[in-house]
């Protein structure tokens, strides 16, 4: 370690030398200058110290007081912490960054305004937000003001274009007032930064001015485009007067309005929502009016309302082939509510027009869908069933076909019959009708065999009927056990059994733990096949085969993990 250490001194001595007057140089060393130890960290002080700053150039002397001022700041604002540098080396370092400041006022200033949120180095405000904020703006308010008195109006564009510009357009209405509010509205025209800086210059007039001034800055002798009338009318503190005053200003200006209106920070409850919901859909922006629908509520009893937009919305985005490039900021929780609500007020709807919608995002719903409309349908309407199970399978005597047609629809097709989990018979509210099960079945059993897909049919139903209520006693109940002796199906039992391992799920378990758990669902099996074993024997047959299973898989676990304990694994 003492060589290393020798070896760093050496390599820093090195690098002061050849920093010189290279500002880039000097902020590289000050990147480093923390980790070393005091020894080397008093050298680079002290080479910096000695270095000629009328030598560095403007954009060295920038960066370099930056970083002088950035390193000051970190180290007062955690003076506390065990990592913290000396407060004696902290007030040198701040004395090298007042040495090397830039002439010019911009660049001097030019920190507060690189990001909307900046730390203070010289105040300690952390927990107090409303103060910081304050004081923040305050110190924006002075460097505007010192730098518009040093190089006009030009000089605070260009710091503007070198930072946040929104935030240096604020910054200078608190400085100088409304004395170039008129021309503002020009600038609206210009390029990228002059619109920022003067979006950000008009915001805060408008905010402390209030919606009668703002809108009177639009009554002026020279003519104003609909795309800069709207966004002052966006600046309104009141979004609803914005929606008012557009509407008033004619098509272009509403058009461009809504094109333009943003449907975040609005309040935790919004009054207008179908108007804004309206107008987002008018100008074809359908995803967004989506998510902003899922977002915020309706008054109390409107929810039919909102789930009317919603599904007007869906439509609409559905032909025009969704393209919709905001479609990306619908989030997974934005497309559960959406699709909730359309399951909540389906016959207000219109079921049919559900079922459409529901059908074209099947793909995008994840692998349990938020949707119940679809799975209700076929529950009721064994046809439907069939109609999935044609669409997602091929018939059994079309083994030799590659594909099933339109691929989309089978994936859909495939996916729907696998989220179903409304059993036929089950209403809404969790009741059981055991005549209504029955009749199902008999008609999808019938139709499955004239569509050639009755074994893989029978199979689905198997599963299908796992998802009938249970009783105290587990599943199934007398009745629908009834039916599955009944049925004498092989096919359904299957079905049955690949059901009740399937759900089981993953599993995890200690790598010495052995098969306890799977003996203890195999002694649950088995106490199903002995309560049915009298009364339904094949059902019974079918919980054995099933306790069989994981007896056979709990004898491998407890292989394996006698393997782990020999070391042999």
């Amino acid at each position: 370690m003492a060589e290393c250490w020798t070896n760093v001194a050496e390599i820093v001595d090195r690098l002061i030398d050849d920093a010189a007057n290279d500002g880039e140089r000097w902020t590289s060393l000050l990147d480093a200058h923390p980790h070393l130890p005091s020894g080397l960290r008093g050298k680079i002080i002290d080479g910096l110290a000695a270095a000629d700053e009328t030598g560095v150039d403007d954009a060295g002397r920038v960066r370099l007081s930056e970083a002088l001022r950035q390193l000051v700041s970190t180290h007062r604002r955690f003076g506390d912490a065990d990592w913290a540098l000396p407060a004696g080396e902290v007030t040198r370092l701040d004395q090298m960054r007042k040495q090397f400041a830039p002439e010019d006022l911009a660049h001097e200033h030019q920190w507060l305004f690189l990001n909307s949120w900046v730390e203070l180095d010289d105040v300690d405000l952390r927990g107090d937000y409303n103060g910081h904020e304050s004081e923040v703006r305050r110190r924006r308010s002075v460097a505007i003001g010192e730098v518009y008195e040093q190089h006009g109006l030009e000089g605070v564009r260009r710091l503007a274009a070198d930072g946040e510009a929104r935030v240096v357009g604020a910054a200078f209405a608190d400085a100088v007032g409304t004395i170039h509010a008129s021309g503002a509205i020009s600038w609206l025209d210009e390029g990228a930064d002059e619109l920022d800086f003067a979006l950000g210059y008009l915001w805060r007039l408008a905010r402390e001015r209030g919606t009668i001034w703002t809108v009177g800055l639009l009554e002026s002798d020279k003519p104003i485009g609909p795309e800069s009338q709207a966004r002052v009318l966006l600046l309104l503190e009141s979004p609803s007067d914005g929606i008012v005053e557009a509407q008033r200003r004619g098509d272009e200006v509403e058009r461009s309005y809504w094109r333009l209106f943003a449907t975040y920070g609005l309040g935790t409850e919004v009054g207008f929502l179908a108007v804004v919901a309206k107008g987002l859909i008018s100008v074809d922006r359908f995803a967004a009016a989506l998510d902003f629908l899922s977002r915020y509520q309706m008054p109390l009893g409107e929810d039919e309302v909102r789930a009317m937009l919603v599904a007007e919305a869906l439509e609409r985005l559905i032909s025009s082939g969704a393209t919709d490039p905001e479609l990306r900021s619908l989030r997974a929780w934005g497309f559960e509510r959406i699709f909730d609500l359309l399951d909540q007020n389906a016959d207000a709807i219109g079921i049919q027009r559900v079922l459409d919608i529901e059908w074209y995002f099947f793909p995008v719903l994840g692998h349990h869908p938020p949707t119940t409309t679809l799975h209700r349908r076929m529950s009721a309407d064994p046809a439907y069933f069939v109609q999935m199970m044609c669409l997602g399978y091929r018939a059994a005597s079309e083994v030799d076909s590659i594909t099933n047609g339109d691929e989309n629809a089978a994936t859909n097709a495939w996916r729907l019959i696998h989220s179903w989990t409304l059993a036929p018979g089950v209403g809404p509210s969790g009741e059981f009708s055991s005549d209504a099960l029955r009749a199902w079945l008999v008609q999808a059993i019938d139709l499955l065999r004239e569509a050639d897909r009755e074994q893989v049919g029978r199979q689905r139903i198997g599963e299908i009927l796992t998802y009938t209520p249970a009783t105290e006693d587990g599943w199934p109940s007398r009745e629908v056990a009834d039916l599955i002796e009944e049925a004498a199906d092989e096919d359904i039992e299957t079905g049955v059994a690949m059901a009740l391992r399937n759900r089981r799920g993953v599993t995890s378990r200690g790598m010495l733990d052995g098969g306890d758990q799977e003996r203890e669902l195999a002694t649950n099996y088995r106490g199903h096949a002995r309560r049915f074993r009298d009364t339904h024997p094949r059902l019974a047959q079918l919980f054995v085969e099933v306790a069989e299973s994981y007896e056979h898989d709990a004898g491998q676990h407890d292989a394996t993990a006698e393997k782990r304990r020999r070391g042999l694994w």
